[in-house]
């Protein structure tokens, strides 16, 4: 099986989760989308612009085509998850049209499947965010990696999950479960971090 590296993508989203002492639990997901934005700054707030106007697609007659009072796209997914058993998670991630597989996979791993959270963010990942392409993460099981070469002929890439280049988004995951507070990130990229106090 050949390892393919795409080129390197650029990154400009960050995703905050964060909890305080009363409990209150938040999950937030901002962007500038390409770097540094729109590189225009409003006066009376000093706040950056992105450019979201870049994920409308400029073909017309599309579903994301660009046309008066739309609103493009988006793929950020900051979750905050409430179990009946008193559990609270808070996740998203940076990483571009990555992030949803990404979370999706993430709260899968938690929720489903039982893992801590550690387990649950480091564990090998798919990515199908691109329009024909599929990325699967050469740690993946032969077995796994051979039954989607099946379902997706000539059309996945193994790669490698590393800091550059970006192949899969970079989720974060906070857990609350009374006052024991968990955290965790994606110790593959060097921008990410987890705290508790």
């Amino acid at each position: 099986m050949q390892i393919n590296t795409p080129e390197p993508v650029g990154t400009c989203t960050t995703h905050i989760a964060a909890t305080d002492r009363e409990g209150t639990t938040v999950s937030l997901t901002t962007t500038l989308l390409g770097t540094m934005g729109s590189r225009v700054v409003l006066p009376e707030t000093g706040v950056l612009m992105n450019n979201a106007a870049m994920w409308f697609d400029p073909r017309p007659g599309k579903p994301n085509s660009v046309s008066g009072g739309k609103r493009p796209l988006t793929n950020m997914l900051p979750v905050v998850f409430v179990g009946s058993d008193g559990l609270v998670l808070a996740a998203g991630a940076s990483g571009g049209r990555r992030i949803l597989s990404s979370v999706y996979q993430t709260l899968a791993h938690v929720l489903d499947f039982g893992m801590d959270l550690d387990g649950a963010a480091h564990q090998p990942r798919i990515d199908v965010s691109g329009p024909d392409r599929v990325a699967a993460d050469r740690r993946l099981p032969r077995a796994t990696l051979a039954a989607l070469a099946d379902a997706n002929p000539g059309a996945l890439d193994v790669v490698e999950h590393g800091p550059v280049p970006l192949n899969f988004a970079c989720p974060s995951l906070l857990a609350r479960k009374g006052d024991v507070v968990e955290a965790v990130a994606d110790t593959m990229t060097p921008w990410s971090c987890a705290l508790t106090q």
